[in-house]
């Protein structure tokens, strides 16, 4: 390896470098004839053989570019986009500097979380959906969950169970389209396992529990029909 240090290009110039003989404004280059060239010590490593280039290696650079330190592209008020191309055409990495975004573009891009390839991503594809994909469990520690700017549709596995709140407070048959209150279950469109009242704004107030045979009502009204039956 051939260094600039304590010598003149011109001392050096079989050694290290060479300028075309001929050349115009606009063809010009300057061509590393030896296997490797170190500018300014370690600042610049130039890798001739594996096509890689060092900024603050300190050594010879690992990658095709290398660089041991921070990176900035531009300065605050004249930034710049900045794209990252992969081996499948219409997918890439985009920075929008006017739009202040970043990007993940084309469809079935994905952002992984812990490893790449692994169970914890979101995606985005062609056709407006968006997945949120987690191994084990989405938690979502906000206080707040908004969802009042439009009406919304949620779709559950066809299944008994489909979705369950805090342990059979709250369960929805997709299946049969049934609800179950303390159970996962629901044998009828609305089971309730245990004890339940209701309250009409008109002031009647009924109170079920297992050992309430007829129901208790209470208030100005009286149930008309009713069948109880006793498992």
């Amino acid at each position: 390896m051939s260094t600039l240090k304590d010598q003149t290009i011109t001392n050096t110039y079989h050694q290290l470098m060479k300028r075309q003989d001929t050349y115009s404004a606009t063809a010009s280059r300057v061509e590393i004839m030896d296997d490797s060239a170190v500018f300014k010590e370690s600042a610049l490593y130039i890798d001739i053989t594996n096509q890689r280039l060092g900024i603050a290696t300190g050594g010879a650079p690992v990658a095709a570019l290398d660089v041991r330190g921070t990176v900035q592209v531009g300065v605050a008020g004249t930034g710049h986009d900045v794209t990252f191309y992969g081996d499948t055409s219409g997918k890439h990495i985009l920075w929008d500097q006017d739009q202040m975004e970043f990007g993940l573009i084309g469809d079935g891009t994905k952002l992984s979380f812990y490893d790449i390839g692994g169970d914890e991503f979101i995606s985005a594809d062609n056709g407006g959906d968006l997945t949120i994909a987690a191994g084990a469990a989405l938690n979502i520690t906000a206080d707040v969950i908004d969802l009042s700017d439009a009406t919304k549709d949620i779709t559950l596995n066809a299944a008994v169970d489909a979705m369950n709140f805090d342990s059979n407070t709250l369960s929805i048959d997709a299946s049969n389209n049934r609800v179950g209150i303390g159970t996962a279950a629901p044998n009828a469109t609305l089971e309730v396992k245990g004890s339940f009242s209701a309250n009409a704004s008109n002031g009647t107030f009924l109170t079920f529990s297992p050992s309430d045979i007829p129901p208790s009502v209470t208030g100005g009204n009286y149930l008309k029909h009713m069948q109880v039956v006793k498992h």
